[in-house]
């Protein structure tokens, strides 16, 4: 059997994250790469506004990890998926647990809880 070679950079990082329903849970933030013996192999991928501010530095990291403190998230950390749960990828990134089980989409369940449910007609 002939490894399969994948261009990640182009291929997985900033695709869309869909759960096992088809629900949006964030976009591919970074990637967890295992190096053994030499050679690379991913065993996840990383998701979140706390994994995209750590790109940018540790200064927005640390803002960011502030704002989602205050509006209401207990542990704001970036959420590790691990490879097992990725079914495929083709425009997105198609995982095959559901939204709930991975713990991405924290932040937006926070803000819909605390200030869209306060709406009127919410």
């Amino acid at each position: 059997m002939s490894a399969q070679r994948i261009e990640l950079g182009r291929h997985v990082l900033d695709k869309e994250i869909h759960d096992v329903h088809g629900r949006p849970c964030g976009k591919v933030d970074d990637l967890l790469i295992e190096l053994d013996a030499g050679d690379a192999h991913v065993v996840g991928l990383v998701t979140g506004p706390t994994a995209f501010a750590r790109a940018i530095g540790p200064r927005c990291a640390a803002v960011v990890a502030v704002v989602e403190r205050l509006l209401g998230v207990k542990d704001p950390r970036p959420v590790d998926l691990t490879w097992s749960t990725v079914e495929y990828i083709d425009v997105g990134v198609h995982l095959n647990v559901a939204e709930e089980e991975t713990g991405a989409n924290e932040l937006a369940r926070v803000v819909s809880r605390r200030f869209i449910s306060r709406l009127p007609g919410a």
